[in-house]
């Protein structure tokens, strides 16, 4: 069987760890493989059951995706509740643990003085989701308007008197909508600024698209907070006061964590080799989505 080496976080070598169990190949063990002062978590696995054609088109089969980012995420969720971790993204593979070591140890110093930074601290996600028709009463003068102008095709054959009516309901609709949309500008950058003053990091990340969601409402607001340990607390305590204050608003506050640092870490490599197989940080978010960002580090 032709055996690869997968990459999942990079730890201080002095670390002490629980067993991690299974890697991704369920066949190998998760291992921690020193590099000086830190060490590579990584575990073989077969191509067998790693096509890395389909993984670097990002064509692989969805279910087993899926299988292979839960895994993944486990086993950096697993090292990082014990102490500072640098996790890697989804499916950086190594042709040989000669390779993998010598990759390591080029980035060493990086990785060190990362982890050094990182320390006790944790990343916090935070996310603010707009209900509209609450917002519209709550934020907006005069609550929503009272109905709807109409379309295009029920304007047909109006008169002049009625087209300028519509006109300046549309007028009305556009500039409530600029105001709504200031308005929770105003309430997240206020719900952003208050949580900053507890973290030592903080990273905004992109909105997802309605399709994404499972939940009707639109996501006005998506952040990653690195926190030390002392301050989760009052982190805590503070979301769940903004949540109290914003949901007759028309804001629904979403906190969730603690989780690795995948949003902070450094990215190595950044222009890659040849453009593709550089070693990156997890910076694309928990159990990144595998495609181009997909890795294979040749050695």
């Amino acid at each position: 069987m032709n055996e690869h080496h997968y990459l999942y976080a990079i730890v201080w070598a002095d670390r002490s760890l629980p067993p991690l169990g299974p890697g991704v190949d369920a066949r190998f063990a998760v291992e921690s493989v020193p590099c000086g002062q830190v060490a590579a978590l990584a575990s073989r696995v077969g191509l067998d059951r790693f096509d890395l054609a389909k993984l670097q088109e990002g064509t692989a089969d969805v279910k087993w995706l899926s299988d292979l980012a839960v895994r993944h995420n486990a086993i950096v969720s697993e090292a990082a509740a014990c102490g500072a971790v640098l996790p890697l993204r989804l499916g950086v593979l190594f042709q040989s643990r000669a390779s993998l070591l010598a990759k390591v140890a080029r980035h060493e110093p990086r990785v060190a003085e990362f982890l050094r930074f990182l320390g006790d601290r944790r990343e916090w996600a935070v996310k603010v989701y707009l209900d509209q028709s609450l917002a519209e009463r709550e934020l907006l003068p005069g609550g929503p308007p009272a109905e709807e102008p109409p379309d295009r095709t029920e304007r047909a054959g109006t008169t002049p008197g009625q087209g300028a009516l519509y006109l300046a309901a549309r007028r009305l609709q556009r500039a409530r909508a600029s105001q709504l949309q200031a308005a929770v500008r105003r309430e997240v950058a206020a719900v952003r600024d208050s949580l900053q003053d507890l973290a030592d990091a903080w990273r905004q990340l992109r909105l997802l698209p309605q399709a994404l969601l499972d939940r009707p409402e639109e996501m006005v607001f998506n952040g990653a907070f690195l926190l030390a340990r002392p301050q989760e607390r009052p982190f805590q305590t503070l979301w769940g006061r903004l949540q109290r204050d914003l949901a007759p608003k028309g804001l629904v506050l979403e906190a969730t964590g603690p989780w690795p640092a995948y949003h902070f870490c450094p990215a190595l490599d950044p222009d890659g080799e040849n453009g593709a197989a550089g070693l990156r940080g997890a910076a694309a978010g928990i159990a990144p989505a595998v495609g181009k960002g997909t890795s294979l580090i040749t050695g």
